[in-house]
């Protein structure tokens, strides 16, 4: 206890001695004689003390050290620094209620956690030596453990974080790729999304929120292929899929499904992804949507590892859900994965090179398009429910499932044709009725879309039902579901013109669904110009 007076008198000298580079020389010969055996071994083994302030000025003192000169004496206080120390990680949990880093100065010196945050920060600053760094980072959870309680942190702390490491790390060219992925793993990512929760505070002076810092740390991070913690990939393709080869992957084959759903490129993002949290804030949503426009092999995955509740029912978190649904959906085709390029950008280039022999297997379309976790039933529901919200953002997640799903079979197609396929046999020729036949089992049929247009243009429900049936007959298509239609719901001009662009959908996309319905172009362009009427 009586040690405490002495450490806080020799750490305010040696911060005032730094200040000036004239009195640099005085200061380096008080800390080389700090530095000796006795007086460094007795400093460091007041970590973790009962006594808080006789640990929080050890650990002063070792800060102000290797902050000395630019890091002059760095590697030494790092290799003195007791890491084993069993109480020096509840450390980083000692804070008072008026902490700031932006105290920290001879009167107002910070708490416990914000001088060990920065002692830890200092190895990696960008003056420090790589070899320290990669110490450091070596060290397990020494660094990750800073960012465990990140969220509490004052502003300046939280940003002097962020800044550190991504210049002392990323910024480091000398420290190999591996060790800053090992680095930056889920704990850390988690720990950062936590700053989101601060979007109300507001920076000093005009600066941004440290929620807006933290999200663009994050979309430098994960968003980026072949840079930060997102790894380049081949789309929809699985890591040990082999494209130079003509084949189609078995669909009855589930342990094929279980090594491919496994063989990711990106291994970090994918639990990362689900602690995010993007219903309830936009910044969250476009880290998320910009993430799978990223890596697109991770969208299948995130359907049912999120647990999302796309079950139609007119309730704010189905309608937030089906919302982001309907966006991720609507996230751009990784068409430049079908061509032997690792260009993603649209150029003459990537457009001329050759397509790969091999399509991407059809469960991954299937699955990144339609949500497993919404069945062909549950669709049917939500065209038929009462509520014209509830029809709407049904019919529009609809729509841009079978809109994408035309776009990546024309794709195919232009593929097969370049490859000179045949039609029976070719691997993107039957990749492409296998998509086709696939997708008309999940969704409804379209004697469903032309009930649909008949109620929204203003026909009674039993009069609509009366014609879905004779349509069905005439066709002899098997009923979608016994799911009934409520007796009567006002008609929507916006839930008509979505329905309207779904039956245009169904004849542009899958003929086959609308040849086999045998509703014609009639009965497509009268509901539509009734309801214009």
């Amino acid at each position: 206890k009586e040690a405490a007076a002495p450490l806080s008198v020799l750490a305010r000298i040696l911060f005032l001695l730094n200040l000036d580079e004239a009195t640099h020389g005085s200061g380096s010969n008080i800390i080389k004689s700090i530095l000796l055996s006795p007086n460094i071994h007795r400093i460091t083994s007041y970590f973790g003390s009962t006594e808080r302030n006789l640990s929080f000025w050890a650990c002063r003192v070792l800060g102000v050290v290797s902050e000395f000169n630019n890091g002059q004496f760095r590697r030494e206080i790092f290799d003195v620094f007791p890491w084993g120390h069993s109480a020096l990680w509840p450390m980083l949990s000692m804070r008072r209620k008026d902490s700031s880093a932006e105290g920290y100065g001879l009167n107002n010196p910070p708490d416990i956690r914000t001088t060990l945050v920065l002692l830890i920060l200092s190895f990696i600053h960008p003056s420090t030596h790589t070899s320290i760094k990669l110490s450091l980072l070596d060290k397990g959870d020494a660094f990750s453990s800073i960012f465990r309680d990140i969220g509490k942190d004052s502003y300046a702390l939280a940003r002097r974080i962020l800044d550190v490491s991504w210049e002392g790390i990323w910024g480091d060219s000398r420290i190999p790729f591996g060790t800053k992925i090992a680095a930056f793993g889920d704990p850390v990512l988690t720990g950062i999304s936590k700053l989101y929760g601060r979007y109300e505070e507001e920076g000093p002076k005009g600066e941004p929120s440290i929620a807006e810092i933290a999200h663009h740390f994050l979309l430098a991070l994960c968003t980026r292929p072949g840079s930060g913690v997102c790894f380049k990939s081949r789309g929809w393709y699985p890591r040990n899929f082999d494209t130079r080869h003509k084949h189609l992957v078995p669909q009855d084959d589930h342990h094929t499904a279980r090594r491919q759903e496994n063989a990711l490129y990106n291994r970090v993002l994918p639990a990362f992804v689900k602690t995010l949290k993007p219903n309830d804030d936009p910044r969250q949503q476009e880290l998320v949507l910009k993430i799978f426009e990223a890596a697109p092999e991770l969208i299948p995955g995130y359907w049912q590892a999120s647990n999302m509740t796309l079950e139609p029912r007119l309730s704010s978190r189905w309608i937030t859900n089906i919302a982001l649904a309907t966006n991720i959906i609507a996230l751009p085709s990784p068409f430049w994965s079908f061509r032997s390029t690792t260009s993603r950008t649209p150029s003459s280039s990537a457009a001329l090179a050759p397509y790969v022999h091999s399509p991407t297997p059809i469960q991954a379309i299937l699955d990144s398009i339609l949500p497993t976790t919404l069945s062909k039933a549950a669709l049917v529901k939500g065209l038929r429910s009462s509520s014209a919200v509830v029809r709407h953002l049904t019919a529009s997640l609809l729509a841009h499932s079978i809109k994408k799903v035309g776009e990546i079979t024309e794709e195919m197609k232009r593929a097969s044709e370049a490859l000179e396929e045949d039609e029976a046999t070719g691997s993107w020729a039957v990749g492409r009725q296998i998509l086709l036949k696939e997708v008309q089992t999940r969704i409804p049929e379209l004697a469903e879309i032309s009930r649909m247009l008949d109620l929204e243009g203003g026909k009674s429900a039993h009069d609509a039902e009366g014609a879905g049936k004779n349509k069905k007959q005439k066709g002899k298509a098997t009923p979608s579901t016994s799911v009934p239609i409520p007796p009567s719901r006002p008609p929507s001009t916006l839930v008509h013109e979505v329905a309207s662009r779904l039956m245009l959908y169904y004849h542009q996309y899958l003929p086959n669904a609308a040849a086999e319905s045998h509703i014609g172009l009639r009965n497509v362009v009268a509901p539509i110009l009734e309801g214009e009427e």
